[in-house]
Formats: C-alpha cells, structure tokens, sequence
C-alpha cells in the first residue's frame, strides 16, 4: 500500500525540476491546512491555549503531522510509527491546548 508519505517522497523528488510538482505541494498543504484547521474548529476551538487562534493552531497541526516530518523521523531517524504517534500527540496536547484540558 502506498503511504502519504511514499508519495510526498515522489513530489519532494521532482519539486526541484516540475512545475507541477511545486503546484501539487502546494496544493496539498493549501488542503492539509484547510481540514486541519477546519478539525481544529469543530473540536478544539473552546480548549486552545491563550493566545493560539484556529489557524494559528491549524498550521501547528499541520506541521506536526506532515508527512514530511513522518518521513524523517520514521525513515531518516528509525522512529517506529508508535513512538512518532506518541511524540506527535504529546505535542499536539502541549502546543494547542489550554492547560488541564
């Protein structure tokens, strides 16, 4: 089965010489913004941290959870998927919501 990483990895490859690689990582993070902030909305918006607003929260979101970053740290630094899904929603809790939520 090919992962949102695998393809991510194929984009990355051809983002340097294909202009239609550029407008597809773009594209992709315009979505990937989009639902992340739209989940933050939805379920989160009353419990954020001071100071953090829904996009504020939603790009946090999406950077934490790229499949960029899944890619390094489970390919380039060995992490198993558990040990990144741990660390991910351990930040996640710490970066976008309220303290005792």
């Amino acid at each position: 089965m090919i992962s949102a990483a695998d393809i991510h990895a194929v984009i990355r490859g051809a983002a340097d010489r294909e202009s239609f690689a550029v407008a597809l990582r773009e594209r992709l993070l315009g979505r990937r913004l989009a639902q992340f902030t739209a989940l933050v909305q939805e379920f989160l918006l009353g419990d954020l941290a001071p100071g953090v607003d829904a996009d504020e929260a939603g790009q946090r979101y999406a950077a934490l959870v790229s499949p960029e970053l899944y890619h390094l740290v489970i390919e380039e630094l060995g992490w198993t998927p558990e040990r990144h899904r741990r660390w991910s929603g351990r930040l996640l809790q710490s970066e976008l919501l309220a303290p005792g939520t």
